[in-house]
């Protein structure tokens, strides 16, 4: 096909040339030859271009709001799954954003659906798995087919209300999802299968009197071991016994003394009731960010309970 160009090609600009030159004038031919390919990769080119710009370019979006697609402008939580979708958890309704559009997901009369319009949380898992906490319970949506998986715990007790408020997801190093509800927390496998549940103290009587919130935080360690900010103090979860025990009676008082020193004053001045856990934040996987109650500084240890760098504010 590519001679017969090319033979079309030399006739056509070299009809006013005698044959003899065509047959006896290799340089000219080879010549002749680069010229048509370049033709050729030129026009490739051009085909190829054009198909570009029949695709739409990334642009920035400045703003996301309900002017846009977003089901509520009450953002609670966003994560981004392995296609690279962003996933927005709103107080009316899950959206998922591709760079141009927004496609919302809410409650429906069939099992496809999340369990509730409000959204508390996201959180990515693996396989392409995405984790949505919402006021009734806990959706697995499947990014390979589209389908939507759902857990609802039932203890047939007023407490199933409080038991599936699912307001705070995280993955321990072991992976298994930790899922927190006002009154317990779940714990799942890698499959997706409910391993263990662990209770409250709270009974029927406290949730008509006392705004439920069992854990404040959770806090992924080494080997599958969590920090838990409950209620009443600090405990740690252990993977070995499959059960939770206070911080100072753990195998880690000495190396996380600091999180109870930095808690305890915030802790006493409210012990019946919550206990707020925003001074401490994980970073950077093995590092916590600690800011000191009562003075302008942050410190920064790391698991070992080693002081790693500070920062004081005059």
């Amino acid at each position: 096909m590519a001679i017969t160009l090319l033979i079309r090609y030399l006739k056509a600009h070299f009809y006013e040339f005698p044959a003899k030159m065509l047959i006896w004038s290799p340089l000219i031919i080879v010549l002749m030859a680069c010229k048509f390919l370049i033709s050729v990769c030129l026009c490739c080119c051009y085909l190829f271009c054009m198909q570009l710009n029949a695709q739409e370019f990334p642009h920035f979006v400045e703003k996301l709001t309900t002017e846009e697609g977003l089901s509520s402008n009450k953002i609670n939580g966003l994560a981004q799954d392995d296609h690279g979708f962003l996933w927005i958890a709103t107080s009316d309704g899950l959206n998922r954003f591709d760079g141009t559009e927004v496609v919302q997901y809410f409650h429906q009369d069939n099992v496809n659906s999340i369990l509730h319009n409000y959204v508390y949380c996201l959180k990515k898992m693996p396989d392409n798995f995405m984790a949505i906490g919402t006021q009734g319970g806990l959706s697995f949506y499947n990014g390979n087919n589209g389908m939507f998986q759902n857990f609802y715990y039932r203890s047939n007790t007023a407490l199933d209300e409080f038991n599936n408020v699912i307001i705070r997801l995280d993955i321990d190093k072991k992976g298994n999802l930790w899922a927190v509800s006002r009154n317990c927390i779940f714990i799942f496998d890698t499959k997706l299968a409910l391993k263990k549940v662990i209770n409250s103290p709270f009974t029927i009587e406290d949730s008509k009197k006392l705004r439920l919130r069992f854990a404040e935080k959770i806090i992924p360690l080494s080997d599958g071991y969590m920090l838990l900010y409950l209620y009443n103090g600090l405990f740690i979860y252990s993977p070995v016994t499959n059960d939770i025990s206070r911080l100072e009676n753990s195998l880690f008082k000495e190396q996380l003394k600091f999180a109870n020193d930095i808690s305890s004053p915030l802790l006493a001045q409210n012990m019946e009731q919550y206990f707020p856990p925003a001074h401490v934040f994980k970073i950077f996987d093995h590092f916590f960010l600690c800011i000191k109650p009562g003075a302008d500084s942050l410190l920064v240890f790391d698991e070992n309970g080693k002081q790693a760098g500070n920062c004081y504010f005059p």
